[in-house]
């Protein structure tokens, strides 16, 4: 009687991820086939301007633009989820690229989709090179930290001439404070220190 019922329990379980994975499959084949049709929309899209390992975007724009785009329902909701990626083979300097289907380029997933875009068609960017060096914490009344000195990562515009930085608090012994330079761009290794006397 037992064994009876624990096959039956079994067997309920079998029969229940077996429907469980009908189900999800049946749904995936309903959503493909009622979005295969073809629409055309507004979308916003963000952009992303990719450069090369040693070189970042110091500043660039527009970040976001209107496309039209003429595409099967799914791809009209995967652009909407999705980025714009521009890839930027320049060096170091100011530029203007032109936005159009050519330079534009969207993820794997999304597909060949037709677009054209709306309002301005031109990113203008600047683009600098990355920089690593060692600055010294600079602290006041006699006090000192450890470590005392930190790694600045970041353009070579911004970090250049820096050769000293300061917390952005104000420093009591024994306790730890943090360091950033207010730009997101560069990159303070280690950001806490510990003030010491």
């Amino acid at each position: 009687m037992k064994i009876r019922i624990k096959r039956n329990i079994i067997r309920f379980f079998q029969n229940l991820l077996f429907f469980i994975i009908s189900l999800i499959i049946s749904l995936l084949i309903w959503f493909y086939v009622v979005s295969g049709s073809i629409e055309k929309s507004l979308i916003e899209v963000k952009i992303i301007p990719k450069v090369k390992k040693n070189l970042c975007i110091l500043s660039y724009s527009p970040e976001n633009i209107t496309i039209s785009a003429e595409a099967k329902k799914r791809q009209i909701i995967l652009l909407s989820f999705s980025k714009a990626y521009i890839y930027i083979n320049d060096d170091v300097g100011k530029y203007t690229i032109t936005l159009d289907a050519s330079n534009i380029k969207f993820p794997v997933y999304v597909g060949k989709v037709n677009f054209y875009v709306m309002g301005r068609k031109e990113l203008t960017l600047e683009i600098d090179s990355v920089l690593e060096k060692k600055a010294k914490v600079l602290m006041i009344q006699g006090l000192g930290s450890k470590p005392d000195s930190v790694k600045l990562i970041g353009p070579k515009k911004l970090i250049g001439d820096v050769n000293t930085v300061i917390p952005d608090s104000i420093p009591e012994v024994g306790k730890t404070t943090t360091i950033t330079l207010g730009e997101k761009l560069i990159k303070v290794i280690p950001n806490t220190i510990k003030v010491i006397h």
